[in-house]
């Protein structure tokens, strides 16, 4: 096969590979229980792309919250730009909870390639928290 076709045959696979990560979600029980058995072994799991503080709030998601330690964390990490928060809605209200994220996106001029940034920012809103 030549080259020019071996390119023009990847480039399907390349986009649905892009696509499908646009709409793809995390099972967080599923990777906290997998990045609790990486972490038994030699495993760097920051060579996963998860910066320490996304470990770390991927592996508490079992611990109970102390929202002063979790207050402070937030402070200590000011510096940062992003944080992963995990949140859990009900399967059933995700086509409900797209549409109105969504709306307020738009209501709001909220724009971002990354929908968990645009997601976050839309809760910041709505907390009051300043972006």
């Amino acid at each position: 096969m030549c080259c020019l076709c071996r390119e023009l045959n990847g480039r399907p696979n390349s986009i649905a590979d892009n696509k499908t990560s646009q709409i793809a979600e995390w099972d967080f029980d599923g990777l906290e229980n997998i990045l609790t058995e990486l972490a038994q072994t030699e495993t760097d799991l920051t060579d996963l792309g998860f910066s320490e503080d996304e470990l770390a709030a991927i592996l508490a998601s079992q611990r109970e919250v102390d929202w002063e330690d979790f207050e402070e964390f937030m402070k200590s990490t000011s510096e940062k730009e992003f944080l992963l928060y995990p949140v859990k809605v009900r399967l059933s209200d995700k086509k409900a909870i797209r549409e109105r994220l969504d709306r307020l996106a738009e209501q709001h001029e909220i724009r971002h390639k990354d929908p968990a940034i645009v997601a976050g920012r839309i809760l910041c809103l709505l907390l009051g928290i300043g972006q």
